[in-house]
């Protein structure tokens, strides 16, 4: 017998309601199981995960796959079924651990699921999932983008002779476009602004318990984030870049951020991050958990009281695809903070050997 897929939960008339385009983009459910055919690695490693989350959930907790289920094949919200999805990716992934995992009983009727996972001494964990989507304005531009081309499709309609071809192209900055007339935007120091702002409310913490956010990077509408910004710093093309997500949770109001572009002489454009990183902020958030297709890091917050201990620590590392390397884990409680601090020296040295202040 097939293992059950995400394709295998729906019935032909409910495959065929979620196909084509919606808008500017394909339906998120319908690109998971195949439609259009996939073609690019990523999409497909992300497919391949998705259904074996389907498997492990359709396993332990097939009920909270049913009430999911309205949420996959939402068509006039195409969030919905983006958040669905990395809510499966969460449970599979937290059931492929040695922890146990409770889901939460509404989890196919909120708009965040929330988990709570036992370690073997029964310490509890509080996670929330979040799926990062484009940002508003990006995805009102590709909507725009394929009202006109279809327009234009329409007018040759029945005019041209022979076949054709219709060509467009649009530049896209999944965390924003930066502002030419602000002096420290851009691409990198706005990702870093709005992955910091991701769920700052917390409302989902509670008291005594460490809180996780799960955020979840496996979106196939667009590459927002790759695992090698967890690095404080890393290189391309010869230029070394400012990681995104480590300045979003360690980084410091006045830190240098590093990026490629056409400075003289080899030298790179330093902008100046304008806000302290989430950690720094007093955060309710005991860890954030990002989920790539390549990989599942955890980043802990080393300034909280509500800290997870060791024995959640170490089945954190039980989580398939999990990677150490890429991760920042506050062993014994007392390590991340001094070595957030070597980095923040590393950072300032990197920049005033590479860069120059436009």
């Amino acid at each position: 017998m097939n293992a059950p897929t995400l394709a295998s939960l729906f019935s032909q008339s409910e495959l065929k309601a979620i196909s084509g385009r919606f808008g500017d983009r394909n339906h998120p459910t319908a690109v998971m199981i195949g439609d259009p055919v996939v073609v690019d690695q990523s999409t497909t490693q992300i497919a391949a995960t998705t259904d074996l989350a389907v498997a492990a959930v359709l396993k332990a907790d097939p009920q909270w796959l049913q009430r999911a289920k309205p949420r996959l094949l939402q068509t006039k919200d195409l969030t919905e079924p983006s958040g669905a999805l990395a809510e499966i990716r969460a449970y599979g992934a937290l059931l492929g651990s040695e922890f146990r995992v409770e889901a939460n009983t509404a989890g196919g009727t909120r708009p965040s699921a929330e988990f709570e996972v036992f370690a073997l001494d029964n310490t509890q964990v509080t996670i929330e999932v979040h799926a990062k989507q484009l940002h508003g304005n990006e995805q009102a531009l590709l909507r725009k983008q394929a009202h006109d081309l279809n327009s234009k499709m329409d007018a040759l309609e029945g005019t041209a002779n022979g076949p054709h071809v219709l060509v467009s192209t649009t530049e896209v900055y999944p965390f924003g476009r930066p502002d030419p007339a602000k002096p420290n935007d851009s691409d990198r120091t706005n990702a870093i602004s709005k992955l910091c702002g991701r769920k700052d409310r917390e409302h989902q913490a509670k008291p005594g318990i460490p809180f996780v956010l799960w955020l979840d990077f496996q979106d196939a509408a667009a590459t927002l984030l790759g695992a090698g910004e967890t690095a404080p710093l890393s290189s391309a093309a010869g230029a070394i870049l400012s990681g995104v997500a480590w300045y979003a949770f360690y980084g410091w109001r006045g830190a240098p951020v590093l990026h490629s572009g056409d400075a003289p002489f080899g030298r790179q454009r330093i902008l100046t991050m304008e806000h302290d990183g989430r950690f720094r902020q007093g955060s309710n958030v005991a860890a954030v958990i990002l989920s790539f297709p390549e990989a599942i890091a955890l980043l802990e917050n080393p300034r909280i009281d509500c800290a997870l201990n060791d024995s959640c620590r170490r089945l954190f590392l039980t989580i398939p695809a999990f990677d150490l390397a890429r991760s920042l884990v506050n062993w014994g409680g007392k390590s991340l903070e001094s070595i957030v601090e070597a980095y923040q020296q590393t950072i300032e040295a990197a920049a005033a050997v590479v860069g120059v202040v436009p």
